[in-house]
């Protein structure tokens, strides 16, 4: 059994919250002043209100309510065993389930014959190359123990009638291991899979630079910014010189080309520069102007091809390499 003990929280109410999102525990056991200080600002409510469904988990699988300190004793005597409970956190449903089969890299079949649908990621077909590779690297990932489904509210099944979560087992997101391997692409759709997006892509990207599983068969995987526009849709590293880098009320512009309007844009929106500076992005942003880089990402058209950067390792100088851009 484990169990996690906090005291002393005080007002860190997101401190808080991301050990619950970020632990697996049987227990938690919240002591301690907590609510001494924490309602000096109407701010301060808001967050203590978020933090309280937090702790709003213990559901049982009939709905009828759960009394707290029978649960408690029964667990910690080991007997009774455990309630089917779905815990409830930011919007997240939370539970525990015996895997019954793996259908493919992201479809299982867990117990009360219910399929899952692997949130973020989308693996190879059935006759598709990597299919199989992809599947026993899921069974593998799994293994034999209960895994934990990680769902979120507004939209708990997809147009199939399947659940839609992120599958952890021992702590390790199945998801996120087979992007790793080289055998998942990302996949976005609505709304719930956001919070693991820039984890899932970063994951995503290093298969790609590593050239591992499906990336080994893309070619190519680098090109000239000229010629960017042709790969549309396409996981690719971009290389070329930044010729100018126009800063904007929302958004920072590095322009490899004379017009904007159809040549190649690296795009980084101003509120994710703090975080990028600390992950190593160049500031000034305008030093990257005249120096050539390699950009990798996901290519999309909006006026010409372009590459949104949400992490400072998607955009790599080249050292020794400049281009004179004054004149």
């Amino acid at each position: 059994m484990r169990i996690v003990f906090v005291t002393d929280v005080h007002g860190s109410f997101q401190q808080l919250k991301s050990l619950l999102d970020n632990t697996q525990a049987d227990l938690y056991l919240v002591t301690g002043d907590l609510l001494k200080s924490s309602f000096r600002s109407v701010d301060n409510f808001f967050r203590f209100s978020d933090l309280h469904r937090h702790f709003n988990y213990l559901k049982c699988r009939t709905r009828t309510e759960i009394n707290t300190r029978e649960f408690v004793e029964k667990r910690l005597r080991g007997r009774g065993g455990d309630p089917e409970e779905t815990a409830r956190e930011g919007g997240q449903l939370r539970e525990t389930a015996r895997v019954v089969s793996v259908i493919d890299g992201d479809t299982i079949i867990v117990e009360g014959n219910r399929t899952v649908r692997l949130l973020g990621i989308d693996t190879p077909e059935r006759g598709e190359p990597f299919y199989a590779k992809a599947r026993d690297a899921l069974r593998r990932a799994i293994g034999t123990r209960p895994v934990r489904l990680v769902s979120c509210r507004e939209e708990q099944r997809d147009r199939y009638g399947r659940l839609l979560a992120f599958v952890e087992a021992d702590r390790t997101d199945s998801g996120a291991e087979l992007l790793r391997l080289g055998l998942a692409r990302t996949l976005f759709v609505g709304p719930c899979a956001r919070p693991r997006e820039t984890a899932y892509r970063q994951a995503e990207r290093a298969a790609f630079l590593a050239g591992r599983g499906i990336w080994s068969l893309q070619e190519p995987r680098r090109v000239d910014h000229t010629q960017a526009g042709k790969y549309i849709g396409w996981m690719m590293s971009v290389s070329g010189a930044v010729r100018n880098v126009h800063v904007g009320p929302r958004a920072v512009h590095l322009n490899f080309g004379g017009d904007y309007r159809t040549d190649f844009t690296a795009v980084i929106f101003r509120k994710d520069l703090a975080g990028l500076s600390r992950e190593g992005l160049l500031l000034p942003v305008t030093g990257y102007r005249g120096r050539r880089v390699v950009v990798t990402g996901s290519i999309k058209e909006y006026n010409g091809p372009e590459v949104l950067i949400n992490s400072a390792g998607q955009i790599v100088l080249v050292n020794g390499e400049s281009l004179d851009v004054a004149q």
